[in-house]
């Protein structure tokens, strides 16, 4: 006999991908109005999809600000492309994404390169069957032609690499005021390289984390005698205008105390505010 029964457990919204930390949009008030505050925790998740229209809306919405603040002070990195997503509503111009990216070919690199610029492809809505064609003509350029053309051991090297924006989307005319600290790492740093070599915007904050030259793309492995599991990164990517021994440093450093993080200070928003302000 079947019965209706009543049990206690954990709310699905709190489990899963739910309690990952989302990108998300917030406002704070400055003297005249409110100032849209666009927060990435990262740049990568399992919805790419998603991720490209919530973008399109916060800069189809805030089309008309004379400002907004992007915030990766906890963003550790991810996917480049997923930050070129967002760079491409700063600037209708062609922008140098690196100076130098260098990859050390091996078999397992390939593996996981192909992996990767296929799921890019399906992240796209392309059909599989097209998948196999050459990379030049599914991509954005021969990159993963010169991967598979070159011998295992050899370096496969792009230098002064250019990224297009998309033509379709608006470029935002406003003033951007982009937030770092000493949590902003890997891609990152991308973002705020690029951000600061073009002149997209004022950067705030304190030093990156991350440097500007630094090795790049991990890939596991499984050692054979050990067993032991390991990432271990195969490419060398430096940033336009990095220097290897440095993170990136914003054009205005802001200094906290140990009070200030004791008693939630944020003094990034309230330099964000002095300057709009003085607008």
């Amino acid at each position: 006999q079947e019965q209706m029964v009543e049990v206690f457990g954990i709310d699905g919204a709190i489990t899963g991908e739910e309690t990952e930390k989302k990108y998300r949009e917030y406002e704070v008030e400055v003297d005249g109005g409110v100032l849209p505050v666009l927060e990435i925790p990262k740049f990568s998740f399992d919805n790419r999809p998603a991720y490209d229209r919530f973008m399109a809306r916060f800069f189809a919405n805030h089309s008309d600000k004379p400002a907004i603040v992007i915030d990766l002070r906890e963003n550790p990195g991810g996917d480049g492309r997923w930050a070129y997503e967002v760079l491409d509503y700063l600037t209708d111009e062609p922008y140098l994404s690196h100076e130098r990216f260098d990859f050390r070919i091996s078999k397992p690199f390939v593996d996981v390169a192909t992996f990767s610029f296929q799921r890019g492809l399906w992240e796209k809505g392309w059909p599989r069957l097209l998948w196999w064609l050459p990379r030049s003509v599914v991509g954005e350029d021969n990159w993963m032609d010169r991967i598979e053309a070159a011998d295992i051991g050899e370096y496969a090297v792009d230098h002064d690499g250019l990224h297009h924006p998309d033509p379709d989307k608006s470029t935002y005319q406003g003033e951007v005021y982009l937030l770092v600290s000493h949590k902003t790492n890997s891609a990152a740093v991308v973002f705020a390289s690029i951000f600061a070599h073009h002149e997209m915007g004022t950067t705030i904050g304190r030093e990156t984390g991350g440097r500007t030259v630094f090795t790049s793309d991990s890939i596991p492995i499984v050692m054979p005698n050990t067993q032991l599991f390991v990432w271990i990164p195969v490419a060398k990517l430096a940033l336009p205008g990095g220097e290897s021994k440095r993170g990136y440093v914003p054009d205005i450093p802001v200094v906290y105390t140990m009070e200030d993080y004791l008693n939630g200070h944020d003094k990034d928003l309230e330099k964000v505010r002095e300057l709009i302000n003085i607008m």
